[in-house]
């Protein structure tokens, strides 16, 4: 599989200036694509870079007790290639610690190895795991001046890291189960968390693509979507995107990156007009990291009590969704999509019992059948041996009757 995502480096100010979301989704999904570990790298190296607006990236996989420099993009040469020990690089320190380390001058920091430093452009970096959770690698971003990365930066970074840890993990299980003639490792497989029946489910309620035009039209806003969220999941089910956003039904988002992480927790919904002008949401990182400026999601809740995920709305630009009128619509069509998926579930647990009962019934009737067909001699011998035993009396012939009757 091959990745090709063209991405034109801009001059921004980055104290400033948030990743545009659309090229940020781009990449994410792109990850959530790929077929391989190769793939997952690639997309690394064709879209990190620009979209932190740094001057060179490093990707690092972490082999046994080495950190492995495989790949990188930069204005000048880095370390693609080399093998250093995790003990004596800082690309090991933030696997070990399993934390981002930012280093604004490479000169005054004791954990810097300088003398792999001093050929290179390198006077800042920023380096995050890739995995917090045991990790498997990690992804370097240098500067050449010294220069300490705002926030945004920052978690684009460690979102980009969480993407390449899905994706990466995605890809060995696909390629374990392809690889494997063992069945149960197909079962195992096939009973972790699948969100494709899910996507399905939402895809097939025909009035979703009618309430998403509705809510654009309404809000003014230009991407909606309804979201599978889960604690560690959020996944696209429908969305209909008239600003390129790059959302497709299947595609992922680091779920600490997204405010429906938090409304999974709180159950309640989250909206502004503009995330600039409000004081909880200002230096929020999921405004900055996606370039957010108005938003309002609302959970969906099905009948039971359980949370499946979000209808949500957002836009580049403020709008006027913060009132009653639309968080009151939003509320309602939520109501409806979770009515719809429950009322769906609850369906194909009917029709299952049905079938179930349709089984039993007709393993019934020819349980009945048989015993009929069992009984209908014996009651017959038995009728006829008793009229000729009442008409006859007791004679010499009634012990065998008495035996026909018993056999």
């Amino acid at each position: 599989m091959s990745v090709s995502i063209e991405i034109t480096p801009v001059e921004i100010e980055t104290s400033k200036i948030a990743t545009p979301l659309s090229t940020l989704n781009k990449a994410i999904a792109a990850m959530g694509r790929a077929e391989s570990f190769e793939d997952v790298v690639e997309t690394l190296r064709a879209t990190a870079r620009s979209l932190i607006g740094c001057d060179g990236i490093a990707i690092i996989r972490r082999d046994g007790d080495f950190c492995h420099y495989i790949e990188e993009d930069a204005i000048g040469p880095l370390w693609k290639g080399h093998k250093f020990p995790v003990s004596a690089c800082i690309s090991g320190w933030a696997m070990i610690h399993r934390q981002t380390v930012i280093v604004p001058d490479v000169t005054k920091d004791d954990r810097i190895p300088y003398e792999l430093y001093a050929g290179t452009f390198v006077k800042s970096f920023a380096m995050a795991p890739v995995r917090l959770e045991n990790p498997i690698g990690a992804i370097g971003v240098y500067w050449s001046r010294p220069y300490s990365p705002a926030d945004w930066e920052v978690d684009v970074l460690e979102t980009l890291a969480g993407a390449a840890a899905i994706a990466i993990e995605k890809t060995r299980a696909v390629q374990t189960v392809a690889s494997s003639s063992n069945p149960s490792v197909v079962d195992n497989e096939e009973s972790t968390e699948d969100f494709s029946k899910d996507i399905a489910c939402v895809a097939g309620i025909a009035a979703v693509p009618t309430i998403l035009d509705v809510v654009l039209r309404m809000t003014g806003m230009g991407f909606a979507a309804v979201a599978r969220v889960t604690d560690d999941r959020w996944i696209t089910c429908q969305s209909l995107d008239h600003v390129g956003f790059g959302l497709k039904p299947g595609d992922e988002l680091p779920v600490q990156s997204t405010l429906c992480d938090e409304i999974r927790g709180h159950r309640q919904p989250i909206v502004f007009d503009d995330a600039a002008e409000e004081p909880l949401y200002c230096d929020h990182h999921t405004p900055q990291i996606y370039g957010l400026r108005s938003y309002i999601s609302v959970p969906i809740i099905l009948a039971n009590g359980q949370f499946f995920g979000t209808l949500c709305a957002i836009d580049p630009h403020p709008a006027k969704v913060n009132n009653p009128q639309v968080i009151g619509t939003f509320k309602l069509f939520a109501e409806l999509i979770g009515h719809h998926l429950y009322s769906d579930e609850r369906l194909k647990v009917t029709e299952a019992l049905l079938q179930r009962e349709k089984g039993l019934s007709e393993l019934r009737e020819q349980f009945i059948a048989v015993l009929g067909h069992d009984l209908r001699n014996p009651i017959a011998a038995i009728d006829a041996g008793t009229s000729r035993l009442l008409k006859e009396g007791w004679t010499a012939r009634s012990p065998l009757v008495l035996k026909l009757m018993k056999g």
